[in-house]
């Protein structure tokens, strides 16, 4: 029989397995890195840092990337807000050539009003989920027939703007609805004022010409524009003294601000001369009507010789 030597155990210490385990358990290593770097780890259980300078580099771009991407983020919404507004004031350019735009000071209202030789354009900005365009009532006052279109005479602003002599007429815009509780009708003023200069009626016509008109009708995205989407427009046709005669209005209501009539582009000097030579020639023309007619009431008397 062989004899069986067991001195190796005498080198062991006298612990188990699962205290050495206990002791290690809960006891976390910490590693600091004074770089940018990667930790994988495999599937039994070994750790891999990478710290390349390359890895780091991907790191930088990424975060620089963000930035610039934020930082793109607001610069186009700053350009979108930018595009808005010059959106508006292209509208606006285009609906105010001759005239200007503002704010009105009673009902806060927002009106643009163009004009030529021959028209006032007034337009008044809605958003016709708050008011229904089938509401809305027109009410123009005081305009010349159309046969007395060339015959606009009468008294002009006193320096306190109170108007002497004949009115020039008004306009008024208000909202009628019914209230569906109470069964009465429920108005408000959307706009409404005195006019500075005489007009005139349109041929065959009783009453002021209106319409409405979306943003679309200029070619600009009612999105983009904003809640007002519809226009309320109103023409005016302008009443002259006498036939050729151009008025340029410095404003569209007595109580408006006014424009400076001379930097209008359409009043060129050929337009100015036309109309002084055209008021030159009328009132020889009238000169001439009264000596004839003077003439035909005292006719001479002529002595017959032999």
């Amino acid at each position: 029989m062989s004899r069986i030597d067991y001195s190796k155990w005498d080198h062991f210490d006298d612990c188990s397995s699962s205290d050495e385990h206990e002791s290690t358990v809960g006891k976390p290593r910490v590693t600091s890195f004074d770089r940018p770097s990667t930790v994988t780890r495999s599937k039994d259980g070994n750790l891999t840092v990478d710290s390349s300078p390359e890895n780091s580099l991907k790191n930088d771009i990424d975060g620089r990337l963000d930035t610039s991407l934020e930082k793109r983020f607001v610069s186009q919404k700053s350009i979108s807000e930018q595009s808005l507004k010059k959106k508006v004031s292209l509208c606006e350019s285009k609906l105010s050539v001759g005239g200007g735009t503002f704010v009105d000071s009673i009902t806060k209202s927002r009106i643009i009003w163009s004009q030529d030789r021959y028209n006032v354009i007034i337009s008044v900005p809605f958003d016709p989920c708050k008011i229904a365009p089938k509401d809305i009532r027109v009410k123009l006052v005081g305009a010349l027939s159309f046969s007395d279109r060339f015959s606009a005479v009468g008294g002009e602003l006193n320096s306190e703007g109170h108007e002497q002599g004949h009115k020039k007429g008004s306009l008024s815009v208000t909202t009628t609805r019914c209230s569906s509780s109470e069964g009465n009708s429920l108005s408000s003023v959307l706009f409404e004022g005195s006019l500075p200069h005489f007009v005139h009626l349109a041929e065959d016509e009783d009453g002021a010409e209106w319409e409405f008109e979306n943003f679309e009708h200029f070619h600009l995205d009612p999105a983009e524009i904003g809640e007002e989407t519809k226009l309320l427009r109103v023409t005016f046709r302008k009443a002259v003294p006498m036939q050729g005669i151009s008025i340029w209005w410095d404003r569209p209501f007595s109580h408006c601000p006014a424009i400076d009539t001379k930097k209008i582009q359409q009043r060129n000097e050929s337009s100015q001369s036309q109309a002084i030579d055209s008021w030159n020639e009328a009132h020889q023309l009238f000169r001439e009507k009264m000596k004839r007619k003077k003439q035909e009431n005292n006719p001479l008397n002529i002595d017959l010789k032999e």
